[in-house]
């Protein structure tokens, strides 16, 4: 029986780590360089490569996002493609995985990977989390699941996993309602199935310019009439309730037709909408036209750059964050 057939795309990251002349470590690693390290992989899949970029994932911003999920498009246009790994640094991985969740409709299976240790320390984690990637992209059962993240033996969706820590093998997790479910050997495990997810919208360009105001005790309006003065196309503002010069402030950019989302500024849980009702909290910001977010402001920013980037309205635009609370 012939194995599935996965695609690599290499985008550098600590995971593709090499140590330079200088003594300095870089990407610089070779998908084919990656594999060999994992002969094991072979059982698993046909695997062939597409070694795209070679950087650190900080240097990977919409643009280059969005030229990822074409190019995933373009490879899932092959049907004898059961799915796609991705390697990336850690630094954005959460970014790019969610980018690529609210831009493709793919069935077939989306894994990105990375590592914590480059290949130059001992014991680097690199190996069999893309070991585990493949693994999870050749498997039938992670069809229709969305845009997936797997690292340290554990299978996140896009939405919820997050980046927890600096530097431990374990620093990817979904902090609410934890991993879709694991790597057991050569078992693909799922415990869970992930909420229902928006369709896939590709904007042609990223073309606005969205960004985000965080969270803090007694903030000043320095950053926010920053932006306003830029007249950015959309603000994420993480805050569940804002005090009369920030309401204001908003308020006004809604009414010139700047997007506002506010997102939850924790890990986990969602705004409320009716228990507090006091100017300025959540009931008085929805009706104000100010938009909610299912998720962190990081996710936010990056769902409302591609919607405005597709020219759909504000009120789609509402419906397709509020969606994330039905």
């Amino acid at each position: 029986m012939a194995l599935p057939r996965v695609r690599i795309i290499a985008t550098g990251g600590t995971i593709a780590g090499a140590r330079l002349p200088s003594g300095t470590v870089a990407p610089g690693l070779a998908p084919n360089e990656l594999l060999a390290r994992i002969p094991a992989a072979a059982s698993y899949a046909e695997c062939d490569v597409d070694p795209w970029l070679q950087v650190a994932s900080s240097a990977i911003g919409f643009r280059e996002m969005l030229q990822l999920s074409q190019r995933v498009t373009a490879a899932l246009a092959d049907r004898d493609v059961a799915g796609i790994v991705i390697t990336h640094g850690t630094a954005t991985l959460e970014h790019t995985a969610y980018f690529l969740d609210v831009t493709l409709n793919a069935e077939r299976p989306v894994v990105l990977t990375g590592a914590m240790r480059n290949p130059t320390l001992p014991s680097d984690d690199g190996p069999l989390n893309l070991l585990n990637a493949i693994q999870v992209a050749a498997c039938e059962r992670s069809r229709g699941l969305g845009v997936l993240v797997v690292m340290n033996g554990t299978i996140h969706c896009a939405k919820d996993v997050t980046k927890c820590h600096s530097a431990s093998t374990a620093a990817f997790q979904s902090p609410e309602f934890g991993p879709l479910g694991a790597i057991d050997e050569d078992y693909v495990f799922y415990a869970r199935r992930p909420f229902r997810r928006i369709p896939g919208i590709m904007p042609p360009a990223i073309t606005a310019r969205v960004e985000r105001i965080p969270f803090v005790a007694d903030p000043s309006d320095v950053l926010l009439r920053a932006a306003l003065d830029a007249r950015v196309d959309g603000l994420v503002v993480e805050s569940g309730r804002l005090s009369r010069p920030h309401f204001d402030l908003l308020k006004g950019a809604v009414d010139r037709g700047t997007a506002v989302v506010i997102a939850n500024p924790y890990h986990a849980g969602r705004l409320h909408r009716n228990t507090y009702r006091h100017e300025g909290a959540e009931a008085h910001l929805l009706s104000a036209g100010m938009i909610f977010s299912g998720t962190p402001g990081v996710k936010a920013r990056v769902k409302l750059t591609v919607l405005l980037s597709a020219g759909l309205s504000h009120a789609r635009i509402r419906e397709l964050f509020h969606a994330e609370w039905r």
